[in-house]
């Protein structure tokens, strides 16, 4: 199962954690795990290329973590329309997908 968290601090997403495998289908066949990490890829290079946002991405084999830092306006304003349209995917990919991926959201 593919485990996702997204923090949410004063409106805007700080925080998102990937970890796991759906096991949908066998390796290089998993249209679930394909998706979501295709998503979780073209949101790390639209941070950094279009938002010209201050992230941390650690990517790893079953596992992802994006912490978006504290930035000007015009930079929180471009990355939040990105991590919200990523969180927007993920949730279709869940409801129709429910027994391989496991979305939490927080916020505070």
């Amino acid at each position: 199962m593919i485990n996702i968290s997204i923090d949410i601090k004063s409106d805007f997403i700080e925080t998102i954690k990937l970890s796991g495998h759906a096991e949908s289908n066998e390796k290089g066949k998993d249209l679930i795990c394909c998706s979501i990490s295709t998503l979780t890829i073209s949101l790390i290079n639209a941070l950094t290329e279009i938002a010209k946002a201050n992230i941390k991405a650690e990517v790893s084999e079953g596992f992802t973590l994006i912490e978006i830092d504290e930035q000007e306006k015009n930079k929180r304003l471009k990355s939040d329309i990105l991590t919200k349209s990523f969180m927007l995917s993920v949730k279709g990919i869940e409801e129709e997908n429910p027994e391989f991926i496991k979305l939490n959201i927080t916020e505070e």
